[in-house]
């Protein structure tokens, strides 16, 4: 069972400074002691490299007193009103230079921003009939690289520039997650042969990315076998020993 801190100090009550190992945390811990929820910390660390944790045997993320220093200073700055985008990719929250901003509408394409604004009212059926009509006409391949790309990284751009909540990049991703699953499943009738495993490793949660790699998967004439969400290392190597699969795939 997880510990909320590890800490070991291998020379007893009067055993050197030097002796002791960092203090290491575990996810529900850093969450619970920063208030800070455990997507923002893994879209963080995604989009802006921090925090970036260490990761155990089994996959799960350990963060380090200097880290949590940091998402300190990090929740000051963010509760006197800077933005995530500004101040969580600078080595101090203070030392945020120019804001960061989306992209002007008039540099982006006019259906990016048709859709970014479909997004933020929540406007599913016509995010469904736009993403419907662009991989029909484009086909799957260029579909992927020409909006499905482009799409999310714009969103992303967004959310960093405060435009867009994380409800709103959330709500999205299950569109397009559906959106994949359904271009997936005509290509997996009747398929033979081994099949490539998709999964993500421990606390990510996020599924959009398995999704992509199934798909692409598919389009390459191979079975599909995803397995999920969140699952622990020693799990997925035997899960590989006793399906042999063509290949793992990791998002």
């Amino acid at each position: 069972m997880e510990t909320g801190m590890a800490k070991v100090n291998r020379g007893g009550p009067e055993a050197p400074p030097r002796c002791e190992q960092p203090a290491l945390w575990c996810m529900a811990a850093v969450t619970t002691v920063r208030a800070s929820a455990s997507h923002t910390l893994r879209a963080w660390e995604r989009r802006f490299g921090f925090p970036k944790p260490m990761r155990l045997p089994s996959g799960h993320r350990r963060y380090t007193d200097e880290q949590i220093g940091r998402l300190h200073l990090i929740g000051q700055a963010i509760a006197l009103g800077h933005r995530a985008g500004d101040v969580v990719p600078c080595g101090r929250p203070a030392e945020a230079a120019s804001p960061r901003v989306a992209p002007a509408p008039s540099a982006m394409p006019a259906w990016e921003v048709q859709l970014l604004e479909k997004v933020r009212t929540f406007d599913r059926e016509e995010i469904v009939s736009d993403l419907s009509q662009a991989y029909a006409s484009l086909g799957l391949r260029t579909f992927l690289r020409e909006r499905f790309v482009p799409l999310t990284s714009a969103v992303g751009d967004a959310w960093e520039a405060g435009e867009l909540a994380i409800k709103h990049e959330h709500f999205l991703s299950e569109i397009l997650e559906d959106t994949l699953r359904t271009l997936r499943t005509p290509l997996e009738h009747g398929r033979q042969g081994a099949a490539g495993d998709v999964r993500t490793l421990p606390e990510e949660g996020h599924r959009l990315g398995v999704q992509v790699a199934a798909l692409v998967t598919a389009l390459a004439g191979r079975r599909v076998r995803i397995l999920g969400a969140e699952i622990p290392a020693d799990e997925i190597w035997g899960a590989a020993e006793h399906l042999d699969p063509l290949a793992v795939g990791i998002s």
